[in-house]
């Protein structure tokens, strides 16, 4: 950032099944270089305290309500205005609810310019991949892709982002979420091109990736879903 220019925040609010975990421990593993060229990121815990702050009914309002969720908002933007750059927040919960609590925030902060990034992905793989972590997480849930009640309201896309530009005044960045149209073909690569990082991304260092969601083979799948009724979670998951 130029230090005669505007700072700005940048809201990274997901969609969900976007790669957005993978993104997050891209940043924090380069934070410390981040910080070196002039871009401050927010931690998940972070971010997560900013969600439950601004948006009680989604986090716990005795957080808000308390000596210590007061104090951690006022340090929390104190930390802003102290950093002479631009800040990065990265929460794909943002997406999920509604966006108006996030007024608040923006008011603070309206001598800052705000740019929302958001990927989208094709709605029929977003479901699929949605589909295959409910199988994976839910212990119980053993129903078939044609019986399941699918959470169409996350894939109107353009309900939601309607909201966001409305709130964000059109600063709103969509990329679709697909190696031929990404730069560089990872989210990653892309989401420094977008917020204009011009350093050599060669000295960046990727993150561990053994705890990454694994895309399960169609038989991988079946199995697991007729197991989901037979076993706990945790027993299941020895199986694999």
């Amino acid at each position: 950032m130029n230090v005669l220019s505007t700072p700005t925040i940048y809201l990274h609010i997901g969609c969900e099944k976007t790669g957005s975990t993978y993104l997050q421990n891209y940043l924090i593993t380069n934070r410390e270089r981040l910080l070196s060229e002039g871009f401050l990121y927010f931690d998940q815990f972070e971010s997560w305290n900013l969600l439950s702050y601004l948006e009680c009914k989604r986090g716990d309002a005795a957080f808000r309500n308390s000596t210590h969720g007061r104090d951690w908002f006022e340090a929390f933007c104190q930390s802003i205005r102290d950093f002479r750059g631009d800040i990065i927040i990265s929460q794909e919960n943002f997406w999920a609810g509604e966006c108006l609590y996030l007024e608040e925030f923006k008011e603070i902060f309206s001598d800052y310019q705000f740019v929302v990034i958001v990927y989208i992905r094709n709605q029929v793989e977003w479901l699929e991949s949605w589909y295959q972590e409910t199988i994976k997480q839910v212990a119980g849930f053993d129903k078939r892709f044609a019986e399941w009640e699918l959470p169409l309201e996350y894939v109107d896309y353009s309900k939601r982002l309607m909201m966001w530009k409305e709130l964000f005044d059109n600063r709103v960045v969509i990329r679709l979420f697909d190696r031929e149209t990404l730069f560089g073909g990872d989210i990653c690569s892309d989401f420094l091109k977008v917020i204009g990082y011009q350093a050599d991304t060669a000295l960046l260092r990727l993150p561990d990736t053994r705890s990454s969601n694994r895309r399960l083979s169609l038989r991988t799948l079946e199995v697991m879903r007729n197991l989901n009724c037979v076993f706990s979670g945790h027993t299941r998951d020895e199986l694999f």
